[in-house]
């Protein structure tokens, strides 16, 4: 038993609940850092091992484990004899005797060190990208072509006023498209979806939101491809949408100002000239030479 756990980096341990005194595999005293097993093991010994971080979370699991559950399964960090820290998984199960007093637990311990950091890493970065969805306004999605399932974050639901229980897929997008925007976003999309095409789509549409108003879009996606040659297809499409609405307004009046300000030169027959004297450039408008 012990040589298989070995092949998975994962040592045996059995506590002595009444004498303090524990058993511990070669590979228990490895991963703590031992080139040799000592002639003498305890729970103190190994608890001078945790980092005093950790040491109340760690005594408060195991004496609950004692007492109420009789099962311990924690993640915790030792400091190894080299002076290294690790983290360290460790499952245990609480043997009772019959009078259902606890009188052994016999466990595994695992050097979990990497995937830990691994972990800690993928939360630290989806961490960092909730942050920058919250600060950008904007909602992630994931479209699964396969299955036809499509996650979109709470950011995203936001944007458009659903619920997390509302369920969102194609469907409910083409239906919320603005009747002027659909053929063109369909279009759109059936390009990103293209085998023979690059699977970027970037537009901004109008989009009818939970309150029945319309809230202009920045949809930016990628269609990712499965298969090669003949066999490829769409199989995931992922992204992000903004709500860009106050954006695209002012954009849209500057639009109208700019046409009305047009319409009064041509009927004042009035021109408008603008010299930069740093960059000796100049700008008229299309009345100016027509006046001159």
């Amino acid at each position: 038993m012990e040589f298989a756990l070995a092949t998975i980096h994962a040592g045996l341990w059995d506590f002595d609940i009444a004498t303090g005194q524990a058993y511990s595999s070669p590979e228990c005293y490895r991963i703590m850092g031992y080139s040799e097993p000592l002639s003498e093991w305890s729970y103190e010994a190994f608890f001078a091992h945790v980092i005093p971080e950790d040491r109340a979370y760690f005594e408060s699991k195991f004496q609950d484990a004692l007492k109420t559950r009789g099962v311990w399964s924690e993640e915790f960090r030792i400091r190894r004899t080299d002076g290294t820290i690790r983290w360290i998984a460790g499952d245990a199960d609480l043997i009772r005797d019959d009078n259902g007093r606890p009188v052994r637990m016999i466990g595994i311990m695992r050097d979990i060190h990497e995937q830990k950091l691994a972990e800690l890493a993928l939360s630290d970065s989806e961490m960092r990208l909730q942050q920058a969805l919250v600060a950008s306004n904007a909602g992630i999605f994931d479209y699964d072509m396969i299955a036809g399932s499509m996650y979109c974050s709470p950011e995203y639901r936001e944007i458009l006023g659903l619920g997390l229980s509302d369920r969102i897929g194609l469907e409910f997008v083409f239906s919320s498209l603005h009747p002027a925007d659909k053929p063109a976003e369909v279009s759109a999309l059936a390009r990103s979806h293209d085998p023979k095409g690059d699977g970027v789509l970037d537009s901004e549409v109008r989009m009818q939101v939970a309150d029945g108003t319309y809230r202009w879009i920045h949809v930016q996606a990628k269609t990712l491809f499965a298969g090669e040659g003949d066999e490829r297809r769409p199989a995931r499409a992922v992204g992000i949408i903004r709500d860009i609405t106050d954006r695209k307004l002012a954009e849209l009046a500057l639009g109208a100002s700019e046409m009305r300000l047009q319409h009064a030169l041509r009927a004042s027959k009035t021109g408008i000239f603008d010299h930069d004297l740093i960059s000796a450039s100049m700008y008229w408008s299309p009345e100016y030479p027509e006046i001159l």
